[in-house]
């Protein structure tokens, strides 16, 4: 997955170093990188990348906490950006 330093850099806080949090009606590029991570993961379809955070990513972010011991309440928090982070092939 490629995704350009300078992007994630205006992706995470500058204050916090923190990811920001992502629900419902959220929308970016930071719902494309989280889109794209679902995808590789095989929790969401190529047709579902959109940039928008609606019922599809939702149902995929869900699936994710579940299978990765988190809450599943489909919000991206830090603990489940985390997750999908350590999740990636070093």
């Amino acid at each position: 997955m490629r995704y350009s330093i300078k992007k994630l850099r205006n992706i995470v806080d500058s204050e916090t170093n923190e990811m920001p949090n992502l629900q419902i009606n959220s929308q970016g590029d930071t719902v494309v990188l989280l889109q794209k991570m679902l995808l590789y993961f095989g929790y969401l379809t190529s047709d579902s990348l959109n940039g928008y955070y609606g019922s599809k990513t939702n149902i995929a972010v869900k699936n994710f906490q579940n299978d990765h011991g988190l809450l599943s309440d489909g919000v991206v928090n830090q603990e489940t950006w985390q997750a999908l982070i350590e999740s990636l092939p070093v």
